[in-house]
């Protein structure tokens, strides 16, 4: 979409609750699609070095507060 660039892992639905975190305002960021505060399913916006690392954490699958996952997402280095 324009020179935005998504890529979606696991499970991505509307009825899961979602939680957006920005890791560069407006240009990079991340939709966590949670269950029970467990990740279940994760959007990458402009992030594709991230894919593996979203895998990971729902393979992962154990509950996590807002804070968790906040901590969980700093810049990605170049």
């Amino acid at each position: 979409v324009g020179e935005q660039q998504f890529e979606g892992v696991g499970e991505l639905h509307a009825r899961l609750d979602t939680e957006m975190v920005w890791v560069e305002e407006g240009r990079e960021g991340i939709v966590f699609y949670l269950r029970d505060d467990v990740v279940r399913g994760v959007l990458l916006c402009n992030a594709p070095e991230r894919l593996e690392w979203a895998r990971a954490l729902i393979v992962e699958a154990r509950p996590m507060s807002r804070d968790e996952r906040a901590a969980l997402i700093t810049p990605a280095k170049a």
